[in-house]
């Protein structure tokens, strides 16, 4: 069963959703910044639903197991 998705998928928007996300987890994101994203987000019903969509899969993303340090053979 293929997902269900209320808008036909765009590219464009999902590297934005993608660059937005990333950008608003660096501890260098500025206010001026966080405010662009929100008139971002608002513009366009796809903006917030790719947004999300990116967001869950970050999120997912830190439930992986960590994989291990590597040994250092002497």
């Amino acid at each position: 069963m293929k997902p269900y998705f209320p808008y036909p998928l765009c590219d464009e928007i999902l590297s934005q959703a993608a660059e937005w996300c990333l950008r608003l987890q660096e501890t260098a994101c500025t206010t001026a910044e966080r405010e662009a994203f929100a008139l971002w987000v608002q513009a366009d019903p796809r903006h917030a639903f790719e947004y999300a969509r990116v967001l869950e899969t970050w999120e997912l993303s830190n439930a992986l197991p960590k994989p291990p340090l590597p040994v250092k053979l002497d």
